[in-house]
């Protein structure tokens, strides 16, 4: 039997990327009116430490390429300046079962690579929702960890995390 080289994109011990995912109400299809304004398809950014990088799902075809501007600019800002709705967002990496069948959609590609198993996640809302009670958490616990550390500037440990 041949054995097939393994190929890992994200080695143990690697530090986490930070990850975002921006909502926006703009679409040029009709049918998707139906869904919340400002909730009408999704996409994400991955910052590897070196560069941004996107991953824009559309109807027609995926749009992966790598962002014109370096690692430390502040995307997440830039993107709500230009009126998109932003959500950090991190891989459920412990997660390992295949995901669920789905048709394919923005939030089912943006599920996949974030590694969410939810079969009630279906519109760029519910995405929304889901990420933001994540997040909450997260920095729920963060902020606990941070009261136990003195001398450390919340908005430096929240820029951090997001």
């Amino acid at each position: 039997m041949a054995e097939y080289p393994q190929i890992e994109l994200s080695p143990p011990g690697e530090k986490e990327r930070q990850i975002i995912v921006a909502f926006t109400g703009r679409t040029d299809l009709w049918w998707l009116r139906i869904l919340k304004k400002g909730f009408r398809h999704c996409f994400l950014c991955i910052n590897d430490g070196e560069r941004w990088m996107a991953l824009d799902p559309l109807a027609h075809r995926m749009e992966i390429g790598i962002l014109p501007m370096s690692s430390d600019f502040d995307l997440k800002e830039w993107l709500e300046g230009q009126g998109f709705t932003v959500s950090a967002a991190r891989v459920e990496a412990e997660v390992t079962k295949p995901a669920p069948v789905m048709p394919y959609s923005c939030v089912e590609a943006v599920k996949r690579v974030l590694g969410i198993r939810s079969r009630r996640v279906v519109t760029p809302w519910g995405l929304y929702r889901f990420l933001r009670a994540k997040e909450g958490y997260f920095l729920g616990e963060m902020e606990g960890k941070r009261r136990k550390m003195k001398g450390r500037n919340k908005n430096l440990l929240t820029k951090e995390i997001i």
